[in-house]
């Protein structure tokens, strides 16, 4: 199975992180979901082959991970991840600085 990312925020660093996962070779452009409420700023990732919505509509379970871009976090590091197996959210503040929000029972 092809690794699935969706990204939910396609602003500045919602798309850095599209096109750092691209530029690595971690997942292909295809296999990259950006979303955001209007996008036509993501049209240059959309050329690229990322698919783009401005719907947050799709199945967790079907992604490696989600990336939720937020103002406000403690630091421009942290970031909100969801991740499938099992089911769970975490706050990535970083290096060994991970926070269980959340788990599936």
């Amino acid at each position: 199975m092809s690794k699935k990312i969706a990204i939910i925020g396609g602003g500045n660093l919602g798309t850095a992180i599209a096109e750092g996962l691209i530029q690595s070779g971690f997942v292909q452009p295809k296999h990259i979901l950006v979303t955001k409420r209007n996008i036509q700023t993501l049209h240059a990732l959309e050329r690229k082959g990322v698919l783009v919505s401005d719907k947050n509509e799709f199945s967790v379970a079907e992604t490696e991970g989600v990336f939720v871009e937020l103002d406000g976090l403690p630091s421009k590091n942290t970031k909100l991840v969801l991740l499938p197996n099992p089911p769970r959210i975490i706050l990535n503040g970083g290096k060994e600085k991970q926070k269980v929000l959340w788990t599936a029972k």
